[in-house]
């Protein structure tokens, strides 16, 4: 089976996104993504499927109703958080309501925490409903490209992260994640991301749940993004991710 290379993906990712330009909606947008996200399902399927990668790589553990990954934070491109918005405004109003609140919640408790902070608290993205994605198809492409093959390892990193931590540090753990479908999905995000370079749309580097509150609170600001007439308020970033280390050194 053809397996397509990191150019092919990229470039065509960023044609994908491209035909939402320069008359950028949100709507646009988000058919355009949907596109990248068929591409890069399918060169992800493609490499899987290639009789070298079945032969010598660890198939992926990952399951529906497992979800023991989905408690970290999660960045996000500017697309990617108006798809989720997008997708969200078309359910019937009783789950999108449901679903916004869900996503308020969260933010109130995890707003403005660094990484280590998130993980430690333990709570779970506002999609994740009964272990299971409530917005897979419209999931980030960091979400897509996080495959372990060894469930024992998510169980153990949710339970005791500083034990397993240690264990990697001293070489007593493997690391179990593939490596393969995050390079697949990093170069589709690559490709959207240039995409908006040659726009003209500048990318903030979101976090998940702060960013799509944001246009769930404030449906305008999904056009008001595109045509740079607003930016995303400091709390949609990502955290510093120097904040975890600013204690060490004091």
């Amino acid at each position: 089976m053809f397996a397509p290379t990191s150019g092919f993906l990229l470039d065509n990712a960023a044609r994908a996104m491209a035909a939402a330009f320069p008359k950028a909606t949100p709507e646009r947008v988000a058919a355009a993504l949907d596109q990248v996200f068929v591409l890069a399902d399918q060169s992800w399927e493609a490499t899987r499927s290639t009789v070298s990668f079945r032969s010598n790589i660890a198939a992926s553990a990952c399951k529906a109703g497992c979800g023991w990954c989905c408690h970290q934070q999660v960045g996000v491109s500017v697309p990617e958080a108006i798809r989720i918005a997008v997708h969200i405004r078309a359910l019937p109003s009783a789950e999108a309501s449901a679903m916004a609140e869900r996503v308020r919640g969260l933010d109130d408790q995890t707003n403005g925490l660094a990484t280590s902070r998130r993980a430690a608290g333990k709570q779970p993205c506002a999609f994740l409903v009964e272990g299971a994605c409530s917005i897979y198809t419209v999931r980030p492409l960091r979400c897509r490209g996080l495959h372990s093959t060894d469930m024992s390892f998510c169980v153990a990193s949710f339970n005791d992260p500083d034990s397993v931590k240690a264990g990697l540090e001293l070489g007593t753990i493997r690391p179990v994640f593939l490596g393969a479908p995050q390079h697949v999905y990093d170069q589709a995000l690559n490709g959207v991301l240039k995409a908006l370079h040659f726009a003209g749309i500048a990318d903030y580097g979101l976090e998940l749940t702060a960013a799509v509150r944001e246009l769930l609170d404030q449906p305008k600001r999904m056009a008001a993004w595109l045509k740079q007439r607003a930016a995303p308020k400091s709390a949609a970033l990502v955290p510093d991710p120097g904040a975890d280390l600013r204690g060490q050194f004091k």
